[in-house]
Formats: C-alpha cells, sequence, structure tokens
C-alpha cells in the first residue's frame, strides 16, 4: 500500500498495528516460544474500549494578538473534558481551566501571547484518555 492510498488518519492506525506487531514479536523473541502467541495476537488486535480523543484543534493556530481562535473537540466513550491553558512562555501560576465541558464542543480564546492548550477527558467509571495539547502562536 502507498502513502498515497492512505485514507486521512489511517496511518496512525497502520503505525499503531505496525507497533504491536513489533512489541509481540520482540516478546516472543525475549521469552522464547510461542506457547500462547495466537491467545496474545487474539487479545491485541481487540479493539480500545475507553475513552478515545477524536480531534483536538484550533483555527487559526497562528493569529496576531488581538485575534480569536476557536478550539474544538471530540471525544467517544468519556463523559467530560477538562481543557487547561497557559503561556507557553511563563506558566507557572498562569495555568487557567475549563472542567466538565461536554465531549465534544468549542471555545473561542483571544490569547495575547503564544499560549499551550491541554486536553483531558474521563469517564465515570475512572477511565481516562492520553492527554493532548497544541499550542496558538500569537504574533507580534
Amino acid at each position: 500500500m502507498s502513502l498515497q492510498a492512505l485514507r486521512p488518519g489511517s496511518l496512525f492506525a497502520v503505525c499503531r498495528d505496525m507497533r504491536r506487531a513489533f512489541l509481540l514479536s520482540l516478546f516472543v523473541l525475549c521469552f522464547g516460544g510461542v506457547a500462547g502467541f495466537e491467545d496474545m495476537l487474539k487479545a491485541s488486535i481487540q479493539p480500545h474500549t475507553g475513552p478515545q480523543l477524536m480531534a483536538f484543534r484550533a483555527v487559526p493556530a497562528s493569529l496576531r494578538r488581538g485575534e480569536v481562535t476557536t478550539l474544538s473537540w471530540a471525544i467517544r466513550g468519556a463523559d467530560w473534558v477538562d481543557i487547561s491553558w497557559a503561556p507557553e512562555r511563563n506558566p507557572r501560576g498562569h495555568l487557567q481551566s475549563r472542567i466538565s465541558l461536554p465531549i465534544a464542543g468549542n471555545l473561542t480564546f483571544r490569547p495575547q501571547e503564544t499560549t499551550a492548550y491541554v486536553i483531558e477527558c474521563r469517564s465515570r467509571t475512572g477511565e481516562q484518555c492520553m492527554a493532548a495539547s497544541l499550542t496558538v502562536e500569537v504574533k507580534y
């Protein structure tokens, strides 16, 4: 399969599957033998059932001071989303957050300097998704 034939988002899935295959091969080499290897292979290709971050973006991701950016997100399998942000150069003491946001939505910001945004999600059962971050660059 050529890279041109991949659909958007499928490159991540290909890399994830290659990583799984590599780890399984490494396990067999390290622990010798293939006893239970088929069961491990079946278990390794089960779909992820916990919360998953499907999209997190800022539009525009680069702007001039005083302009507006919109953060949008979509999560699957979670109940709440938390977004935190702080200036990239001096985050200490400047961290702000919005918690218990819906699993899909958007927020509008007017950053005065380059700002880092972090998204986290969680479910009622305590499961969490991997946090992700993005930066909105403010040009002077």
